[in-house]
């Protein structure tokens, strides 16, 4: 087995914010879904449903990109530290960014933060005015 390179992590990063982007583009696509009224074919516990597989997928993807990033800053996560991004990615990844990266990772979670929220919302927008015709 080959060990891992820093062009591996560097990799894994990348896939990871790649992931990041695709998962929020999918949160705002379901919101602009769910926005209006949801006919009879639709399971009751659909909204319920997709919340809590895109929070299991934002989770992971979170937990994937600090991994990846921790060991591109030479700081590797201990399996706790791991496990506390997943549960609560949106406390644990500013201090994770904070405690590897310093400045660079405020700076870091401010673009990107930006970026995701920018992206979700336009998937909102586009979704809902592809369904119903208008923005709900």
């Amino acid at each position: 087995m080959e060990p891992m390179t820093q062009n591996h992590w560097t990799r894994q990063r990348r896939n990871a914010l790649v992931f990041l982007y695709l998962a929020f583009t999918f949160v705002g696509a379901m919101a602009g879904f769910t926005m209006g009224p949801l006919d009879e074919k639709v399971h009751p516990d659909f909204v319920l449903r997709t919340q809590l597989l895109t929070g299991c997928l934002l989770s992971l993807g979170f937990m994937w990109y600090c991994t990846a990033d921790a060991k591109l800053a030479g700081k590797p996560l201990i399996q706790l530290a791991k496990l506390g991004i997943f549960l609560a990615w949106p406390v644990g990844v500013p201090i994770f960014l904070l405690w590897a990266r310093g400045i660079k990772g405020l700076g870091l979670l401010l673009l990107h933060g930006f970026l995701l929220l920018l992206v979700g919302v336009l998937s909102v927008l586009v979704s809902a005015f592809l369904i119903y015709g208008y923005i709900p």
